[in-house]
């Protein structure tokens, strides 16, 4: 027997495919092989001439030409001479009973009815035509033709594929089968009865040996339907309402049509949470493929929080991106900058690739599931991603649409497009970066700056001077001096300093001219950072970070030569963020040097429970007469918090061995 297949019925399917085949036909391969098969002659009874030798598609494409206007005798003729030729498909077949059913009933039952590879594909193109028909004509039906009969009618009337069905169990026929073997019956079919009669279809559920927990969404939409008072009250009744809920969801968006009222019964009957939001969105977003602006709308009204409603308008603009871009683009803009970072649950999302070495994220879009992907529909992802689309065909407007975010969410929203276009014309999209930025710190979007600053770096020195000299102040200028100031410290440390220093007023450049002198001669780069009374704070943190692993003595003694000063408490309390480096009896030292009163404290609290945590240490007393004489030493210490210190440390060395 052929294989069976399910097609709608009905001659105007093969006037689609005729169209397809007239498209192909216009090819040269398609030219050639018309002119290379002959022609079989047309029969007596007018029925058009079909090539002697076609491949099975393209026998149905000439079909799908010639049945439409063919008359019933022509057809009955097309059939005898498909019966002589080997290997015609299933789909040829369904075609043409598609339309010999519809203009002559009794002669294609009469042809097909004897022939066993035949029948079923013809009964099952008959019911879905006509059911009750195709049921009168058989006398006693084979358990094949009950498949046949309710594969069709399915098609056609679900209220007539369950009156079949119900022929079919009088006739004493097992149809439990026909659900679990497809057949066409799908849950929204029972959805599609219950909204007629709720009871029938729950009877039908119970018949068929389906799962409650596999239909009972579907059941509960018809209700819906039908009696949204009965279907509350339905509802209910029922134990595991959250699952049942869920998977109402699940059916409505698979019929691809949008029903308010099922978004409002779930938003009022499932409890806050994320089965809630999931099974909202579920809705949602079948709904953004046909009418985005609505959708917002509705998850404007159905979702009260903010970023959660972010999200929804982040997944449904993704979705249009690629077709209405502006559409897209609107939606997103009518998210506020506090939201623009939300991800709360699990949405269909943008799969942002890696691409060029530039960094920038490159097409195409993937839609995801679940909380899977490299990157996830953030307003702001999906913002960047748009504009990398739009830089790559048209730099202009997406320059215009740049223009208009603000500087503070712009490596955000748009690092993927700078980047892009960093890359093409690297000193105009600087200069138009350096001018949207201006004094904006960059380090706000930590990865997003990193990127920028490996682009910056591959200007040559010379490049890197000129252009500098063109920027206004702010943060990407600030970023070219510090590149040019760390180049510059390898050959002469103190010319770098001073460029630094007359090249842009802030702090990071001279930080980065003291850190790389100090990676290449650290005791001469602290004795300098010593001596500079405008030296920033942060180069204390910076170059005593960088060098207290391999000069932890000298680093010490230099600090505590030192007066105190804020560089001087900054470099000692990096060295106490990472006190393995130095003698723990050396870090209460350090401790009690803070010139910070606060900070003394809690910072030699800590230092001496590192001390007492040495076995060795606290139980050695000349241990506890080194501490007693540096809190003598600390001049800093008023009397009141030495003897407080002084307490600690008798408290601590007790114990005697």
């Amino acid at each position: 027997m052929l294989p069976r297949t399910f097609l709608p019925a009905g001659c105007l399917i093969l006037a689609m495919i005729a169209g397809w085949a007239a498209r192909q036909a216009e090819s040269p391969s398609a030219e050639a092989k018309q002119a290379a098969e002959p022609e079989a002659a047309a029969p007596a009874t007018g029925a058009p001439p079909m090539p002697a030798a076609l491949e099975p598609d393209a026998i149905r494409f000439w079909l799908a030409d010639h049945l439409i206007d063919a008359t019933p005798g022509q057809m009955e003729d097309i059939a005898a001479r498909l019966l002589a030729i080997p290997d015609v498909n299933a789909r040829s077949w369904c075609g043409l009973f598609s339309c010999w059913f519809e203009k002559d009933a009794a002669t294609a039952w009469t042809f097909a009815s004897v022939k066993p590879d035949l029948r079923s594909i013809a009964l099952e193109e008959w019911a879905a035509l006509d059911p009750a028909a195709a049921r009168a004509a058989i006398d006693s039906a084979s358990m094949d033709d009950w498949r046949a009969l309710v594969g069709g009618a399915v098609r056609r009337d679900v209220e007539e594929t369950f009156r079949l069905l119900d022929k079919a169990l009088a006739d004493g026929i097992e149809v439990k089968s026909f659900y679990q073997e497809g057949l066409g019956l799908e849950n929204r079919h029972f959805a599609e009865l219950a909204s007629r009669d709720p009871e029938a279809a729950t009877l039908w559920v119970e018949r068929l040996g389906i799962a409650s927990k596999d239909i009972a969404g579907a059941l509960l939409w018809g209700r819906l339907k039908k009696d949204p008072a009965a279907a509350r009250e339905w509802l209910n009744k029922q134990e595991d309402r959250v699952e049942i809920l869920k998977d109402l969801a699940s059916v409505a968006a698979r019929t691809n049509s949008y029903s308010p009222a099922v978004v409002d019964f779930i938003a009022e009957f499932m409890p806050p949470g994320n089965a809630r939001i999931e099974a909202l969105q579920a809705l949602l977003s079948g709904l953004a493929w046909r009418d985005p602006e609505f959708a917002a709308k509705e998850a404007a009204r159905v979702i009260p929080d903010p970023s959660v409603r972010a999200d929804m308008i982040a997944g449904i603009a993704s979705r249009i991106a690629d077709s209405e871009f502006n559409k897209a683009w609107s939606l997103l803009e009518s998210l506020g900058p506090s939201v623009q970072w939300s991800l709360r649950t699990s949405i269909p999302g943008v799969e942002l690739q890696a691409g060029s070495d530039s960094g920038a994220l490159s097409p195409p879009i993937h839609y995801l599931s679940g909380f899977f992907g490299p990157q996830r529909n953030t307003p702001a992802n999906v913002k960047d991603y748009l504009l990398l689309r739009l830089i790559e065909s048209d730099q202009d407007e997406a320059i215009r649409l740049m223009e208009g975010i603000p500087a503070a969410q712009f490596l955000d929203e748009g690092k993927s497009a700078i980047l892009l276009w960093m890359e093409r014309s690297p000193e105009e999209a600087v200069r138009w970066l350096a001018g949207k930025l201006g004094t904006e710190d960059g380090y706000t979007s930590r990865e997003a700056w990193n990127q920028i600053e490996f682009k910056l770096r591959g200007f040559n020195p010379l490049e890197r001077a000129a252009l500098i000299k063109t920027l206004p102040p702010g943060s990407v200028r600030t970023e070219l001096v510090t590149q040019r100031a760390m180049e510059m410290a390898d050959d002469d440390p103190l010319a770098a300093l001073e460029y630094a220093r007359k090249t842009d007023t802030a702090e990071q450049p001279v930080v980065w001219a003291y850190l790389s002198w100090s990676q290449s001669d650290p005791s001469i780069a602290l004795k300098h950072l010593s001596e500079d009374p405008d030296a920033p704070v942060a180069a204390w943190s910076a170059v005593t970070g960088s060098v207290i692993d391999d000069f932890p003595d000298e680093v010490t003694h230099a600090l505590l030569t030192l007066p105190i000063s804020a560089g001087r408490d900054a470099a000692i309390a990096k060295i106490l963020e990472w006190p393995d480096d130095v003698d723990p009896v050396k870090t209460v030292t350090l401790a009690l040097a803070l010139g910070d009163a606060g900070k003394r404290k809690n910072a030699f609290e800590m230092a001496l429970s590192r001390v007492s945590l040495d076995q060795h240490l606290v139980r050695d007393p000349a241990t506890a007469e080194t501490l007693r004489n540096q809190l003598e030493e600390a001049a800093q210490l008023s009397e009141a918090e030495r003897q407080q210190f002084l307490e600690r440390i008798n408290l601590e060395f007790t114990t005697t061995p």
